[in-house]
């Protein structure tokens, strides 16, 4: 199996696009070649045999860049099925490769349905509507600040946009406009670019938007959004590695069909990166139980695996690198019948949906618990300093500005009921944190970033 330096199998290249149909295409006609090896022309034998090497071998080299080697041997035991079947064209007419040729086809579609399943941009199995797809329609021209005018940024392979619009790519659906958004193509695109930018210029790793408010004037400098060449999820020997850009739902999903317990992250938002950086978790579980290691790319460009006891995780912080972005991570997983990690899931599910308002357009959790804390999900659990029960007895459940809401279901979820601004949300917010302290004398500390600048 190819991977990359991150432990992460990366997208199919354009070379092995077009390596992997030639190569099955020569290993069919090397299999084909091997009914006609009793025949009495030593030269028509030689040559077959020829085909036959040299397709077993690029197929071979094919299938192991494409990541299909199931598909070589099932081809080669066809091969071999085939060589069996001379008595066929005296029963019916047909040619003996004919027969094999129809299975090696069949095998060819199979396969190639598999990989392209695998290169499909993940979906969790609930939608939250407001959760980004890949950025739509282009604007004209950047927007004013640093970067306005600007012509010799890096070269890059992934894409590059000015004045690319951040509302539809944030759960909140708000925000201005970035000065300018790139998509890597890869961890190499990611890491030449940051390395040839200007240090002066900032850098805001975005992920999936998904715990985030970009305020109304949008940020200067260079958003980072990972997109497909991040979002593989490799699990196995106890270990499962994901992309940053990996959704943490879906996840946890791979990592029970493989019988490896990461069910914890089954209803928590966002994606992997995310996660890491603010230490995510629920039900008495976080991210710091499990996390092995985390590949990144610093604000240098240099890409560099990290043991997870650099980065000092605890409740909802981290001390990454300043301006790196992470672009995969590993864990441990203890072992688990698939169907009960399964079953945990749906439960942990339907739990979560009775009580959070998962269809509204939201970004999860609003302030961290005082407790210091997330809610473990026990039936011995204290409400006692939780965010949503402070904000409760303050009066604020169902407090409304403009058209940002304080969610009656679940008093600590901030949601746009459709019209909001990022100055409503951010606004009302701040009213909230006001009113407990008045109320309570507790300081709500915010679990949402707030990012760039103010409408002007």
């Amino acid at each position: 199996m190819r991977l990359s330096e991150q432990g992460v199998r990366p997208a199919m290249s354009m070379q092995e696009l077009v390596l992997w149909p030639v190569a099955m295409f020569l290993a069919i006609l090397g299999a084909l070649a091997i009914p006609f090896f009793s025949r009495s022309d030593w030269k028509v034998t030689a040559g077959l045999l020829a085909l036959l090497v040299v397709g077993v071998a690029v197929a071979t080299i094919g299938a192991a860049a494409a990541d299909l080697p199931v598909a070589v041997w099932i081809l080669l035991g066809l091969g071999l099925v085939a060589s069996l079947l001379e008595a066929i064209p005296e029963a019916s007419g047909l040619s003996a490769p004919v027969p094999f040729a129809v299975l090696a086809a069949g095998v060819m579609v199979w396969s190639l349905r598999r990989r392209w399943r695998d290169l499909r941009p993940v979906s969790p199995s609930w939608v939250d509507p407001a959760e980004p797809e890949e950025p739509g329609p282009l604007p004209a021209g950047p927007v004013p600040g640093y970067l306005a005018g600007m012509s010799d940024l890096p070269p890059v392979r992934g894409s590059l946009t000015p004045g690319r619009p951040l509302n539809d790519l944030t759960w909140l659906r708000v925000g201005g406009p970035a000065e300018w958004l790139f998509q890597p193509a890869d961890e190499d695109d990611l890491a030449g670019f940051l390395r040839d930018l200007d240090p002066s210029i900032p850098v805001f790793p975005m992920g999936v938007g998904s715990n985030l408010i970009v305020r109304d004037g949008g940020i200067r400098g260079v958003v980072v959004r990972l997109g497909r060449g991040f979002n593989a999820i490799l699990c196995g020997y106890g270990m499962v590695t994901a992309g940053a850009a990996a959704l943490d739902a879906h996840v946890a999903r791979k990592a029970a069909e493989a019988g490896l317990d990461r069910t914890f992250l089954r209803t928590i938002p966002g994606s992997i990166g995310g996660a890491v950086r603010m230490n995510a978790g629920c039900y008495g579980q976080y991210v710091a139980d499990r996390l092995v290691s985390v590949r990144v790319v610093t604000r240098a460009g240099e890409a560099l695996t990290l043991p997870a006891a650099e980065l000092n995780l605890r409740y909802r912080q981290s001390d990454l690198p300043p301006g790196a972005v992470i672009t995969a991570a590993t864990f441990r997983a203890a072992a688990g019948d698939p169907a009960a990690l399964d079953q945990r899931m749906a439960e942990q599910v339907a739990k979560r949906d009775a009580s959070q308002p998962t269809r509204d357009r939201s970004a999860g959790s609003t302030f961290r618990n005082p407790l210091g804390r997330s809610s473990t999900g026990r039936a011995d659990d204290t409400h006692e300093l939780k965010a949503w029960k402070v904000i409760d007895d303050a009066g604020m459940r169902g407090a409304t500005r403009g058209g940002a809401q304080m969610s009656p279901m679940h008093a600590n979820f901030l949601i746009n009921t459709g019209t909001a601004t990022a100055a409503d949300l951010e606004g009302l917010g701040e009213e909230v944190r006001k009113r407990v302290f008045q109320h309570s004398g507790i300081t709500l500390e915010w679990e949402i970033m707030r990012v760039g600048e103010p409408a002007p």
